[in-house]
């Protein structure tokens, strides 16, 4: 239940959150005050209730899962949204899904860090082999 939430973005600025409305960061509810607000409606209750910009965040794909328009969920590091009722169609399948939001390019190499303080004096090592005898003078 808890990473089933329904956010719809109004107009101003504002988002409503299961219920909850948000204009600012500051805002935000707890996750228990989302859960409560969520309690008793249901995944249908919710998108019966809203309007059709509905998403409903439902996590990681799954082959068991039946999915409905607007369902979005992860997989391979990117996220899809559900453009068409089914159950286990497996990302990116066009038909089923829509690129919501991709992983971006490897970013290039960041500068070489400045070099690091001096480390402690090491261990004291084993002794050598002993070296030869002397000639006598």
């Amino acid at each position: 239940m808890r990473d089933a939430f329904v956010a719809i973005i109004e107009a101003g600025g504002s988002v409503l959150i299961n219920g909850v409305i948000v204009t600012r960061v500051a805002d935000l509810p707890s996750e228990d005050a989302l859960v409560e607000a969520a309690a008793g409606r249901g995944r249908q209750a919710n998108r019966e209730a809203a309007s059709e910009s509905v998403i409903v965040w439902q996590g990681a794909w799954s082959g068991t899962a039946s999915y409905e328009t607007n369902d979005v969920v992860s997989s391979g590091g990117e996220a899809y949204l559900c453009v068409a009722p089914h159950t286990n169609h497996v990302p990116p399948n066009a038909t089923y899904w829509s690129v919501l939001a991709s992983a971006g390019a490897q970013g290039a190499t960041g500068a070489q860090g400045a070099a690091g303080a001096q480390g402690g004096a090491g261990a004291q090592g084993e002794p050598g082999a002993q070296g030869p005898q002397g000639t006598a003078a």
